[in-house]
């Protein structure tokens, strides 16, 4: 073979410009895009509402000694602005944003809606990174933003509803409804569904992204090797990063028992190991009559309202398919794992994983009882008159010779009482 075959055998083609594109496009998290999408049409109604589009010079304000004339106005787009100009108006903008009733966002929304929008006009920051000095008054004016709407009790007004865990009793709940199981399709997709979010820490989203060459399941253990997910995207910021790797012994080698997760999952995945070779897939549609799947992957939405679904056939409080991340890191959290092992399960680098650790009622009551005030001891008054209806004749006598009594009750017994006289 020719040095010049070889050559073109070893490297891949030339891709197109529009595969380029579309690589681009798919490196970035969809959330990412509609958080993004967002704040710039939130910008782009402020540039539009707003009545004075010119830079003005305010006395004693932020921006007394700057230069205003190489401020471009607000009607330039947010991708043509240099740095000067996206300086002023950035500040402006974070101080007058609104929601369409007129409330004030949260601190929060705020500093994401600008990240949002720093995310469309990075490449006309003018080498911001080497001139921060250049955003100083915007950070200055959305610290000062942030603070006040923290004081003003925001983030308390729009707090969102915490994650709850799926508790032992309602899991329990879910197998005795048969909504857990293997017998039929959908209670089996349920259960492999279920225990992939409990087992592995799995969030809503990443469910979707999963194939069947993620898992391994051996005698006793089922194996979970991720590809990517919400904190791993595999990009530079990650090479110093390995995938998430977890095995989930389920038993001892040798032992069976009910509810055997290998047994299941070996059964999910034999059933649908054929369909799925084509398909990038790891969920599939049951059938409503055998113990089989089509050929056609479950979308993220239903996978969403499998959860749900299950809430409302058992008649508990709603709970997402995020809460089975929570339900996750609690229930290690409350059993006392350590940290290190949790964060192998769930795949958390950050402190972000306190939000997922949730204390049971009797961590917090413990906790309550250490910090409380002493407890003053207190005589513990018996009451002297006592029901011996249930007691035997000889335990009757016992009693009565251990103290004096102001009334008694007996049942089918002889009753013997010595009486002492004083000298």
């Amino acid at each position: 073979m020719s040095a010049e075959g070889a050559s073109s055998e070893r490297f891949r083609e030339p891709k197109t410009f529009c595969e380029e594109e579309e690589l681009v496009e798919k490196a970035v998290p969809s959330s990412t895009k509609y958080k993004n999408k967002w704040a710039l049409s939130v910008f782009g109604e402020w540039q539009l509402a707003r009545t004075i589009k010119v830079p003005v010079l305010d006395p004693g304000g932020f921006f007394k000694d700057y230069d205003l004339h190489k401020v471009a106005t607000l009607s330039t787009g947010i991708e043509e602005m240099d740095a000067l100009s996206l300086n002023y108006w950035l500040s402006k903008f974070v101080m007058e944003v609104a929601k369409k009733t007129g409330e004030r966002y949260p601190a929060k929304t705020i500093y994401g809606m600008v990240c949002g929008g720093g995310e469309k006009c990075h490449l006309s920051y003018n080498n911001v990174y080497c001139v921060v000095y250049r955003f100083t008054l915007f950070r200055q004016a959305l610290d000062t933003e942030i603070k006040d709407a923290t004081r003003e009790g925001l983030h308390v007004k729009n707090k969102k509803e915490e994650k709850e865990s799926v508790t032992e009793e309602e899991e329990e709940l879910f197998w005795n409804l048969n909504l857990l199981g293997m017998s039929t399709a959908k209670s089996l997709l349920n259960t492999v569904y279920f225990y992939n979010g409990k087992l592995f820490g799995l969030r809503g989203g990443e469910h979707r992204s999963l194939v069947l060459t993620n898992f391994e399941v051996g005698s006793n253990f089922v194996k979970f090797e991720e590809n990517s997910c919400k904190t791993f995207h595999g990009g530079l910021t990650d090479l110093k990063y390995i995938p998430k790797v977890v095995k989930h012994i389920c038993h001892p080698l040798g032992e069976t028992h009910e509810r055997c997760l290998v047994e299941m999952y070996k059964l999910y995945i034999g059933l649908v190991q054929t369909i799925g070779k084509d398909c990038n897939a790891f969920y599939f549609r049951p059938s409503k009559s055998k113990l089989r799947f089509e050929k056609a992957p479950v979308g993220i939405n239903k996978l969403n309202d499998i959860l749900p679904e299950m809430c409302k056939a058992a008649g508990l409080k709603r709970k997402t398919s995020h809460c089975l991340c929570v339900t996750c890191a609690s229930s290690l959290f409350n059993a006392g794992v350590e940290e290190k092992l949790i964060r192998e399960r769930t795949g958390h680098r950050s402190d972000s994983l306190f939000k997922y650790e949730k204390p049971s009622k009797e961590k917090i009551t413990e906790v309550s009882s250490v910090l409380g005030p002493s407890r003053s001891a207190t005589e513990v008054k018996i009451s002297e008159e006592k029901d011996l209806s249930c007691l035997t004749s000889s335990d009757a006598q016992d009693v009565v010779s251990a103290g004096p009594l102001n009334s008694c009750s007996f049942a089918n017994c002889s009753v013997k009482i010595k009486v002492q006289y004083l000298q």
